[in-house]
């Protein structure tokens, strides 16, 4: 039996979507793993639960003791590797990945005080040296009165034409940065960037600025926390119709959502 998607949720949100023995970020390619197997009488708890990549769920889980190679992970081992992720990432909920082949920065962006409101820009960055697709940036308002409508999110040059058709609950695009406005899981205020593609130590560059009407007193400081969610390493499905070319996309989780926007470098 699966752990509960309560369960599963929160072990992905502490991990941050990463490997807790290898520290990977890898995306959809999780595996929430049973640290004591069912089979054992292992709980479906978040006690026993730890969240491996593919490579290490296949080396913790497939372990022939009958023909040993190597020294087996054991449930001591895997917790400890756990538990020293989960405080990791506990302290540094914004810092970049250690091994995130694609870093965004800043992770936070302080949104203004009294009447001064934030433009700052926002790197993602392709450190690598191969071509990464369907890249999903996550950018969260912790600020009850600032909507994500307040929140403009322009390109410092301009990349497509926008077009934009919606098809079958994924959404079909022709433009290749993409802004989704909504919810997410946890129920908080999010925009979701989505890149088609990023070429090999390219980065792209975007200006987030608050027009929120509210102006804060000088003892709060609302913040926008900025991080990567998601990306593949193959190209999404291409479309075509009468000339035209679009790329499916999909989020990466399940949101709420509130409005869909080509982005386009602002010409006023």
């Amino acid at each position: 039996m699966p752990f509960p998607s309560k369960v599963k949720k929160e072990a992905l949100v502490r991990s941050r979507r990463c490997c807790c023995i290898c520290h990977e970020f890898a995306g959809l390619y999780t595996n929430v793993h049973h640290i004591v197997p069912e089979a054992e009488g292992g709980p479906n708890d978040l006690g026993n639960a730890i969240v491996l990549c593919l490579r290490c769920h296949g080396e913790v889980g497939h372990y022939n003791v009958r023909h040993p190679i190597g020294n087996k992970y054991s449930p001591e081992e895997q917790r400890r590797h756990r538990d020293e992720w989960w405080k990791w990432c506990k302290k540094n909920p914004a810092a970049p990945l250690p091994k995130d082949p694609i870093p965004v920065s800043p992770g936070i962006i302080n949104l203004g005080k009294g009447e001064w409101k934030a433009r700052s820009p926002i790197k993602i960055y392709n450190k690598t040296d191969e071509v990464y697709y369907q890249i999903v940036v996550k950018i969260v308002i912790d600020a009850p009165t600032i909507l994500t409508r307040h929140i403009g999110i322009d390109l410092t040059e301009i990349r497509s034409t926008p077009e934009l058709e919606v098809d079958s609950g994924a959404f079909t695009v022709s433009t290749d940065v993409l802004r989704v406005d909504g919810t997410d899981e946890a129920g908080n205020k999010a925009i979701f960037l989505w890149l088609a593609s990023l070429n090999p130590r390219s980065a792209c560059t975007l200006i987030l600025t608050n027009k929120s009407p509210y102006i804060p007193p000088a003892s709060e400081q609302p913040k926008a926390f900025v991080s990567v969610c998601s990306f593949e390493r193959e190209p999404g499905s291409v479309l075509q119709s009468d000339g035209k070319v679009a790329i499916s996309f999909k989020p990466p989780e399940n949101i709420t959502v509130a409005s869909i926007t080509p982005l386009m470098k602002r010409t006023d």
